[in-house]
């Protein structure tokens, strides 16, 4: 199939999730004519037409992953049939069956449409990470004022967070992220006042992002290629056990979006924020996150990292681009109490010893390294997000 643009994309699984929707309303419609006990002559005209409805809609629908939604309803004198034909046999499991003959479409309705949506989802997860990034960076242009904030002088902040949102409406379609502050978003939106500009950076925002990202990694299961837990050990496997990973088979945004997931499944880390396109200017700030610190005597500290991403395969981080990152790091106005450099590969001898005398100095930020050994480590202990990255 020839590629398609996002917008036609979208507008083909709404329409097929409106097609849905139609069908479980007929479905309703139906089900309040199904008798309760055995009672035949009830099929009217109205009846088959509801039901001759469905089966026409049912045929609009168009397979999931080369399954194809293929139920009908059942006339009304066929379910009394049914009904006592298996009052005749006077089994259990005869009377189960006929009855969850009847209810087949609506189980296989709800069946088809937690498929669709997940797909959906699948198709708009990149599409909301970059509308994450634009509003973060829009947000960014704002400053505090007596009475709220506002946009810096020359940034046309509304009408971009306007049109950004908009978009944003049209990729959730049916995840409408009921219980979080959108609504209160675009009501600040359109109001447009100091005040809630103040409203959508301190709590519009936070809200409906964490639910974004949320949305956009819904992964699916993990695969399991066994029947049977208990098999395996009656294989008695042998042999031993290695962390390594093959590196090379990510890129740089899929090695950036891992050390994001890895952040974000860790106790002690919140607000864990992926900003800036890989590869983009941004001044080394990759992800950035607030490390939480609890002591219970002297209490919960907050201290603000950078996590700058190096996917380098080839050859090793040394002193020179640890010290042209911090050189970069200090043209950000909010201030960072730790610098952390993550690589898929190794550091040279002479930066390790470089951080060890930066660190004995006590100079900020603090400066920590994460080499392929140590995500290797983390890994080890996250089999759920080292599958989704290398199977």
């Amino acid at each position: 199939m020839d590629q398609m643009d996002l917008s036609a994309a979208l507008d083909q699984f709404d329409r097929t999730l409106s097609n849905v929707t139609r069908l479980q309303e007929l479905w309703q419609e139906y089900e309040k004519h199904i008798p309760t006990g055995i009672s035949f002559g009830l099929d009217t005209p109205e009846t088959d037409d509801i039901r001759r409805r469905f089966a026409d809609t049912i045929r609009s629908l168009p397979a999931i992953n080369g399954e194809r939604l293929d139920v009908e309803l059942m006339a009304l004198d066929d379910i009394s049939q049914n009904r006592f034909d298996a009052a005749e046999l006077d089994f259990l499991d005869a009377k189960r069956s006929a009855e969850d003959s009847i209810y087949l479409p609506e189980r296989e309705l709800g069946k088809y449409r937690y498929q669709a949506i997940r797909a959906r989802r699948k198709l708009i997860g990149n599409h909301i990470d970059n509308i994450v990034a634009r509003v973060d960076n829009l947000l960014r242009l704002t400053c505090e004022i007596e009475g709220g904030r506002q946009f810096i002088e020359g940034t046309d902040g509304w009408s971009q967070l306007r049109g950004i949102v908009a978009e944003l409406d049209r990729l959730l379609g049916p995840d409408t992220l009921s219980g979080t502050r959108l609504g209160d978003l675009n009501r600040h939106l359109y109001f447009a006042e100091v005040h809630d500009l103040r409203d959508v950076v301190e709590m519009d925002w936070p809200n409906v992002r964490a639910a974004l990202i949320e949305l956009a990694f819904d992964h699916e299961p993990l695969p399991v290629t066994v029947d049977d837990l208990g098999a395996i050990l009656d294989s008695r496997p042998i042999g031993s056990v290695t962390s390594k990973l093959e590196w090379d088979r990510l890129d740089s945004e899929s090695f950036e979006r891992l050390v994001f997931d890895l952040l974000r499944s860790a106790d002690g880390y919140e607000n864990v924020e992926w900003l800036m396109k890989t590869n983009a200017p941004d001044r080394g700030r990759d992800l950035s996150a607030t490390r939480v610190i609890v002591d219970q005597l002297s209490g919960t500290k907050r201290a603000s990292v950078l996590v700058q991403c190096k996917h380098w395969l080839t050859r090793s981080i040394g002193v020179a681009e640890i010290t042209t990152l911090l050189g970069e790091v200090e043209l950000w106005l909010r201030p960072f109490v730790v610098v952390i450099v993550v690589t898929s590969g190794r550091f040279t001898q002479d930066a390790v010893q470089w951080r060890e005398t930066r660190e004995a100095s006590g100079v900020t930020p603090s400066v920590e390294f994460w080499p392929e050994s140590h995500l290797e480590h983390l890994l080890a202990s996250r089999p759920t997000i080292r599958e989704i990255y290398f199977g």
